[in-house]
């Protein structure tokens, strides 16, 4: 009975991710306890507190193409998307086009980036973060970014994450009318 259960809700996370999971198959398959446990960290990874979706999708774009190549950076993506996430820092984020994006949004995916790299610059943009968008926002960002990177390593820990391929975005973008 558990094992059905843990199948359909499966299904249902694969049919909503828009990629496999058959790394969370596994795990169940080898260890229940292991799997129930790991499926308690994925509130974590969608939590968003008080931080504008945007900020917190950037963090974990971000962090999951420092870590990934493949599909985690898709579920993320698709994520996005669905969460109605501007179109247009999706597909600055895909493109990995900084320039194109708003200043907030540029001081999340740089603080993220500096996080990532421990480069010195972290001091500065924490603290430019923390006053634009205060200590919540903080720890939400900063929760992003540690989870983004758990799938990920997970996925190559367990041999599920093998090959590169380029993220397939499709984005609809809304017609907008000009009047002259």
């Amino acid at each position: 009975m558990v094992t059905w259960i843990i199948n359909r809700q499966l299904n249902s996370l694969e049919r909503r991710l828009g990629e496999s999971v058959d790394y969370l198959r596994h795990i169940a398959r080898t260890s229940t306890a292991a799997f129930l446990k790991f499926m308690g960290l994925l509130p974590l990874a969608a939590h968003r507190g008080v931080t504008p979706r945007n900020l917190l999708f950037t963090a974990r774009f971000v962090a999951t193409k420092y870590e990934d190549c493949e599909t985690c950076l898709q579920i993320v993506v698709n994520q996005a998307i669905e969460d109605k996430v501007n179109s247009e820092i999706v597909a600055a984020m895909v493109d990995g086009d900084d320039d194109s994006l708003d200043s907030e949004t540029r001081l999340a995916a740089e603080f993220a980036r500096a996080v990532l790299d421990d480069s010195p610059e972290q001091e500065r943009l924490r603290a430019e973060f923390r006053t634009a968008f205060g200590e919540r926002a903080l720890v939400d960002i900063s929760l992003a970014i540690a989870a983004a990177r758990v799938f990920p390593t997970l996925k190559r820990s367990l041999g599920y994450a093998v090959s590169c391929r380029e993220v397939a975005v499709q984005i609809h973008r809304a017609t907008e009318k000009r009047t002259a």
